[in-house]
C-alpha cells in the first residue's frame, strides 16, 4: 500500500472487484446492494476493496464547487435503483453516492465518466499490466456544466477523452484540446471530437509535465489552431489529478 495516497483495491477475481466497485460508486441496484452489504458484514477483504475504492473516488471531489442537491434528486434516485423513495436516508452504511460531499460533483457530470472509466481499466486489466492509478480531468465550462472528460494512463501515453452534454457550439468552428502545465504555456492535444469517446497519444514530453496540469477546450478553424495556441474562445477546462 502507498502511504501517501489511497489504498489500491486487491485484485480480486474481475466480477468481485467490479461489485466493490460499483457498490462504492452507488450504482447497485436494492438486491445487489443488499448483497454486497451482506459480503462487507462477511467478507474482510471484500470490505477492505469497498473501502479502498471509496477511498480513490473520494479524492475526485476535491476538484469540483459545491452544489445543492434539488429535494426531488433523492427520491428519484431511490426509485430508479429499486429502493423505496419513504425509506430513511440512514442507511447502514452510506455509500460515496449517497454522502453530501458527492453533490459537490452535480455540476460536472464528468466525473461519472471518469470514475466509471477508471474502475473499468483498473478491473478489466490483470494485476501485472496496471500502471498505477489513472489520472482523470473533467473538463467543465463557465458555468460548472460538463463538456468533456479526460482518462489518462501515463505509463502508456494513451488519453481517452470523452464529450460530454449537448455540445451546442459554433458549428464553423472545431473543438482543440490543449495541455496547460506549470509554466502556463499551452501545447496542443489536437482537435477533439463533438461527440463519441476517441482515443489520443500523449507524447512522453507532455507526460512528463501532466500531473497536475490543465486541459483546456478552445474553438479554432477547421483543421485547428493556425498559430500553435489557442485562438478563439476557451470554452471550457479543468484540471488532471490522480486516482
Amino acid at each position: 500500500m502507498n502511504s501517501n495516497g489511497p489504498a489500491t483495491p486487491p485484485h480480486d477475481p474481475p466480477e468481485h472487484a467490479m461489485l466493490a466497485a460499483e457498490y462504492a460508486l452507488g450504482v447497485l441496484d436494492a438486491q445487489a446492494r443488499r448483497e454486497a452489504e451482506r459480503r462487507i458484514a462477511e467478507d474482510p477483504a471484500f470490505a477492505a476493496e469497498v473501502a479502498a475504492w471509496e477511498a480513490r473516488l473520494a479524492t475526485m471531489l476535491d476538484e469540483a464547487e459545491p452544489v445543492a442537491p434539488p429535494e426531488r434528486v433523492w427520491p428519484r434516485i431511490r426509485a430508479t435503483l429499486g429502493h423505496d423513495a419513504n425509506e430513511k436516508k440512514s442507511a447502514p452504511r452510506a455509500s460515496l453516492w449517497q454522502s453530501l460531499p458527492f453533490w459537490r460533483l452535480a455540476g460536472a457530470t464528468g466525473f461519472a465518466f471518469a470514475a466509471a472509466a477508471m474502475v473499468y481499466i483498473a478491473v478489466q486489466r490483470p494485476p501485472e499490466t496496471v500502471s498505477g492509478a489513472p489520472y482523470v480531468a473533467a473538463i467543465r465550462r463557465d458555468d460548472g456544466s460538463a463538456a468533456y472528460s479526460a482518462t489518462l494512463d501515463m505509463q502508456r501515453g494513451m488519453m481517452v477523452v470523452m464529450p460530454l452534454g449537448d455540445g451546442s457550439v459554433d458549428a464553423s468552428r472545431v473543438p482543440e484540446l490543449w495541455l496547460i502545465p506549470a509554466d502556463g504555456k499551452p501545447r496542443s492535444l489536437g482537435v477533439i471530437k463533438r461527440d463519441g469517446a476517441m482515443t489520443m497519444h500523449l507524447p512522453a514530453p507532455l507526460r512528463d509535465m501532466a500531473d497536475g496540469a490543465m486541459l483546456a477546450v478552445s474553438m479554432e478553424p477547421p483543421g485547428g489552431s493556425p498559430t500553435g495556441s489557442p485562438t478563439g474562445p476557451v470554452m471550457a477546462q479543468g484540471r488532471i489529478v490522480r486516482i
